[in-house]
Formats: C-alpha cells, sequence, structure tokens
C-alpha cells in the first residue's frame, strides 16, 4: 500500500528527527536504550513464541555439527576435515536462513505499534523479507570481517552505518543493497551516538556468558561443562539464541525508529 509522503515531515539530516504532531526529538543514547527496552517488553512472549521452533531446530543442528566437530578433532590430522564436511556448510547456512526468518518477523511487529499483530501476520513478513536478509547478511558479514581483519574498530563501524538496514528493508519493502544505502543515508549526521550504543549492547549481551563464567570458574571450565554435558550445552545455546535475537531486533528498530522520527505506518497496513 503506497505510503501518503505528504504526512511526514522531512528528515533534518541532523542527529533530530521528526515526532508526529510536529516535536522534534533528539537522537540520544538514553532514548535508544529506553525505546530498546520498550520494544523488548512489547510482546515478549508473543515474540519467544514465534521465534522457538526455528530456533530449537537451528540448536539442534548446531549440536550435531558440534558433536561430529569433537569426533573429527579427536583424530590425529583431522583438525580441519570438519570444515570440508556439507553437514557443517548446511549448519551454517540453516542458521542463517533462521536468523533472517525470526529477525526479520520480530522487527516487523516491533515496528507494528497500533492493533493485533498475529501468527500469520509475522509469517509472511518472515516469507516476504527471508530470501533479501540472507544476501543483506553476507554483505553485512563479509563487510565487517574484511573491517575487522584492519582494525577492530572499522568492523564496528560497518555495524553502526548499517544497523537500521534490516528495519528499512523490512518496513518500505526495500532490497538488501538499497536497504544498506537507506541505512548509510538515515545514520549520516548520528554514527557517533549510534557507536556508543552499540557498545553499550556489546557490553550488556556480554553479561550473561561473564555470569556464566563467574559460575563455572571460567571460559575453559565452561567449554568442558558443555562439551561433556549436551543438554547443558543446547540449552544455553537455545536460551542465548532467543534472547540474542529478540534483543538485536529491538535494538535495530529503536535506531530506526530513532532515526526516521517513527512517522511510519505499521506493518499490518502494509501487508493487508
Amino acid at each position: 500500500m503506497a505510503t501518503d509522503r505528504s504526512k511526514h515531515p522531512p528528515r533534518s539530516g541532523r542527529g533530530e528527527r521528526s515526532k508526529p504532531g510536529g516535536t522534534m526529538k533528539e537522537f540520544s543514547i538514553g532514548g535508544v536504550i529506553g525505546d530498546t527496552i520498550e520494544n523488548i517488553r512489547d510482546r515478549f512472549g508473543f515474540h519467544l513464541a514465534y521465534a522457538l521452533p526455528a530456533m530449537v531446530l537451528s540448536t539442534l543442528a548446531g549440536q550435531i555439527v558440534s558433536r561430529q566437530a569433537l569426533t573429527t578433532q579427536a583424530q590425529p590430522g583431522n583438525q580441519l576435515a570438519l570444515f570440508s564436511s556439507p553437514y557443517y556448510w548446511l549448519a551454517m547456512l540453516l542458521g542463517i536462513v533462521i536468523a533472517g526468518w525470526n529477525t526479520t518477523a520480530l522487527v516487523g511487529s516491533m515496528l507494528q505499534r497500533r492493533g493485533a499483530v498475529s501468527f500469520n501476520d509475522l509469517i509472511a513478513i518472515s516469507i516476504a523479507n527471508v530470501g533479501k536478509f540472507i544476501v543483506l547478511y553476507l554483505i553485512w558479514y563479509l563487510a565487517f570481517i574484511v573491517g575487522s581483519i584492519l582494525l577492530v574498530v572499522p568492523g564496528l563501524i560497518v555495524v553502526t552505518i548499517w544497523s537500521a538496514a534490516i528495519p528499512a528493508m523490512v518496513d518500505q519493502k526495500l532490497g538488501p543493497w538499497a536497504a544498506l544505502q537507506e541505512s548509510r543515508r538515515l545514520s549520516k549526521g548520528a554514527r557517533w551516538k549510534i557507536f556508543a550504543t552499540l557498545l553499550v549492547l556489546l557490553l550488556v549481551m556480554a553479561i550473561p556468558s561473564l555470569v556464566l563464567w563467574g559460575i563455572a570458574g571460567g571460559p575453559m571450565q565452561m567449554i568442558a561443562i558443555t562439551q561433556a554435558n549436551p543438554l547443558v550445552s543446547g540449552v544455553f545455546t537455545l536460551a542465548m539464541g532467543l534472547l540474542s535475537t529478540i534483543f538485536l531486533s529491538a535494538y535495530f528498530v529503536a535506531i530506526y525508529r530513532r532515526l526516521t522520527g517513527d512517522v511510519r505506518p505499521g506493518l499490518v497496513e502494509t501487508f493487508a
């Protein structure tokens, strides 16, 4: 459904974005964090229920490949044999597909602030965007790796510039490259603040692992526990996967809302 641009105030391009009603709202670190928390709380159980089945499938595939890796690496001279296994690459592809399936649906739901959202709505969003997500992810990941090889900070800058790409792709029905370019345009003038929120995000996401490392007695002890107990490893992987998917989706939507002024129609209207 076409969007009436006359109802949308122009963007300022200086880190401030118009809000409905004509008021101006500054892009702030605290604002993004608050919006992220709000997005997580809104429909949390619904989002968890939607993401759970696909994440269970991804976790099971990962556990099978992990067990194969332990068996393969235990054999002398076979340390790199895992990477030639089609099961390894199939599990990697499945992980990307499931990440796209869950992330695009949750982003679409979080962008829809008015009215009810059903499982059918989320499935429609996933189907429409999962293929584009895979292409976007591969471009994003490749750019991040190249930037990280050069220096750690450039890799994070890539994430900063493209942080609004997934919501832009879902909301505006853009292709992968157009979504990345839209994120680059939107983020201009607010990138240092986005970068700061990214550092906060990485710190918050590291807290659960740090707590578990402390309980286990260190990272090596934690690895030994998960290798010796597949059930513990699977539950931990599943929980972290679900929480990180919801958390990242909420963060990307918070960034996008602040950069656009949150004046676009909901996704249920868009897909109706």
